[in-house]
């Protein structure tokens, strides 16, 4: 997934920040943000979480997932 989030950040930034965790490595995070599926997306707006899904995708459905989230939370 790493080249595909690398394009999705060049391409959307700097309106989308793309931070990547090691789940083995920051497990305790991990848990408290109740992963359970590696990889897990969480977007994020304004520290609020406005939407996630486990899985892998291409970066063409993962913008088309995350666009609706532009203007607000809510899709």
């Amino acid at each position: 997934m790493f080249p595909v989030l690398d394009a999705l950040q060049q391409e959307m930034h700097p309106q989308l920040e793309i931070v990547k965790v090691d789940v083995d490595e920051y497990l305790d995070l991990a848990v408290s943000m109740k992963i359970m599926g590696v990889p897990t997306f969480i977007l994020y707006k304004n520290g609020v979480e406005c939407w996630r899904e486990p899985g892998t995708f291409t970066k063409e459905a993962l913008k088309k997932m995350i666009e609706p989230f532009e203007i607000s939370c809510a899709p």
